[in-house]
């Protein structure tokens, strides 16, 4: 059996490999993910707008709200993700994992 001091080094190793692999274990790509959703739900007709600064802060504004919608259980369950994400990503030995 391994001490737990190899066992951690062993886990960082996989771990920097993912990391160096492309599977990303932060949740601030789902947070992404729910704020562009909601954004593109709420407010589709942004979609439509030329690329000009009045649309620029038409989409800053909207984000703002959509942000300010966003409970806080949603960053707090997705915090707590991070357990299984260092999991699947070790139990793939650095590869791709569903998250």
């Amino acid at each position: 059996m391994e001490s737990k001091s190899t066992a951690f080094k062993s886990a960082d190793a996989v771990i920097e490999r993912a990391v160096k692999r492309g599977p990303d274990l932060n949740p601030i790509e789902n947070v992404w993910h729910i704020l562009k959703g909601r954004i593109m739900e709420q407010y589709p007709h942004l979609t439509s707008l030329p690329n000009n600064d009045t649309a620029k802060e038409e989409l800053v504004r909207a984000a703002i709200c959509v942000w300010e919608e966003i409970g806080e259980e949603v960053l707090h369950k997705l915090l707590l993700s991070m357990q299984r994400r260092l999991e699947a990503v070790i139990e793939a030995d650095g590869w791709y994992t569903k998250y």
